[in-house]
């Protein structure tokens, strides 16, 4: 059973929180920006969003003598393609939606965030060697994330994602069979990034598909065992899961390897509502 303790609201979600220490300076950083998935402060709750971005920093611990990252991440990361809502291009002339490119994946906009806070930041993963791949590796440098954890794949194609509005809902949408990010090993990864972190970071997407699931519980244990603080992200996204049960069951793995666990309104109906009726 997981035993969290009270749930935290958020404009993202809820929090849950494992340990007496989920208050250090770092803890309560990871859970907002978890929260706020690199969108700005607007959900940013008020002990923190009045923070300029010069001053973030200064809400960090001090690394230790050994640390350089305050966070590694493993993680699925795709190119998103997404709905333009405005009212002039929204559809072309047959009705077709209309989609912009945009970098995506909930744990590389969690990096970003940090990284905006003034915090430093690693990314573990797998794109291919194609445009997309490299815009994307790209996208992480600029924003300040270091990369040499990403393995660029000539053999496969980086994930795509389509976004689209149904009845004014997200709608989504995968080219991901398979992709890059799921044929991540655990012998590609860089695992000095995790020695040199202070927390370590997984999302339930890198669970999906073999061998990224094994190199993922593989590297969420190492963590473990070197100490580190945990965080997970169920980031639930039905169509890339080959049925619920396999969801379920992964995502309640993920949360009972992590000390800080973020879950929106959807990922508790979806684990626990149906089991208690």
């Amino acid at each position: 059973m997981v035993n969290f303790g009270s749930p935290v609201s958020t404009a993202g979600g809820w929090v849950w929180k494992k340990a007496s220490a989920f208050l250090k300076p770092l803890q309560r950083l990871v859970w907002l920006s978890i929260a706020e998935k690199g969108r700005g402060c607007q959900s940013c709750s008020p002990d923190f969003a009045a923070f300029p971005a010069a001053q973030a920093a200064l809400y960090f611990e001090p690394l230790g003598a050994m640390e350089t990252y305050y966070l590694t991440a493993i993680a699925a990361r795709c190119l998103d393609y997404t709905h333009i809502t405005s009212d002039r291009a929204s559809t072309d002339g047959e009705g077709y939606p209309t989609l912009a490119a945009h970098p995506g994946g909930a744990p590389g906009n969690f990096l970003a965030a940090l990284c905006r806070y003034g915090a430093s930041a690693a990314f573990l993963g797998k794109v291919g060697d194609d445009a997309f791949g490299r815009l994307l590796v790209d996208t992480l440098a600029r924003a300040g994330i270091e990369t040499r954890g990403i393995r660029v794949d000539p053999t496969v194609f980086t994930t795509l994602a389509f976004v689209t509005l149904v009845d004014g809902e997200r709608s989504f949408s995968f080219a991901r069979k398979p992709g890059a990010d799921t044929l991540l090993r655990f012998d590609e990864l860089e695992l000095s990034l995790i020695d040199q972190s202070r927390a370590f970071h997984f999302g339930a997407l890198s669970l999906t598909d073999e061998p990224a699931r094994s190199a993922t519980r593989q590297a969420v244990a190492y963590a473990r065992a070197q100490g580190k603080l945990v965080t997970f992200d169920p980031n639930y996204r039905p169509p890339l899961w080959r049925s619920e049960a396999q969801a379920r069951a992964e995502t309640l793995w993920g949360l009972e390897q992590a000390d800080v666990v973020k879950l929106s309104d959807e990922e508790l109906s979806f684990l626990w509502v149906g089991l208690w009726l």
